[in-house]
């Protein structure tokens, strides 16, 4: 098959989506696909692609493995209602969903009045940032946090 470039188009007939690699523009911009209702990232692909692609009220699937946010772009966004699944936090830091910081920047941001995200199965660590260095959750946001354990990180 042949590659997507910046020309083409991707329709997708099936309500779920698996990314097995991050998807990369030059500056374009993913936009949800509203025939999808689930989106599956493997340990290779970007839960930001996810989660742009994810429509309003649909869920992402992160599987088992590390997951480093810092760098570019610095956080995984999240301004819709969002379900976000990890594989669970029991197998330790290698059978687990692992979404790192890295040290040098947050882990999530919700923002949006009346959104309501679920986060669970991740092990969220080594946030860094001002406030909310693991999880900021904005103004007139809601987390609910299941299953997961948060630690590791720096709010000064």
């Amino acid at each position: 098959s042949a590659p997507i470039t910046n020309n083409s188009t991707l329709s997708l007939d099936a309500p779920t989506l698996a990314l097995n690699a991050p998807i990369t523009g030059n500056g374009s911009q993913l936009r949800s696909l509203n025939a999808l209702s689930v989106i599956n990232v493997a340990n290779s692909g970007s839960i930001q692609n996810g989660v742009d692609l994810a429509p309003d009220g649909g869920t992402v699937n992160i599987a088992v493995g590390p997951y480093n946010v810092f760098g570019v772009p610095n956080q995984v966004v999240i301004n819709k209602n969002l379900t976000v699944q990890g594989a669970g936090t029991s197998g330790g830091i290698t059978n687990s969903t692992v979404i790192d910081g890295g040290g040098t920047s947050r882990v999530f941001s919700i923002s949006g009045n009346g959104i309501v995200v679920t986060l669970g199965g991740v092990i969220i660590q080594n946030g860094n940032q001002t406030f909310g260095a693991g999880v900021n959750v904005g103004s007139g946001s809601t987390l609910n946090l299941n299953n997961s354990l948060v630690h590791f990180n720096d709010a000064t």
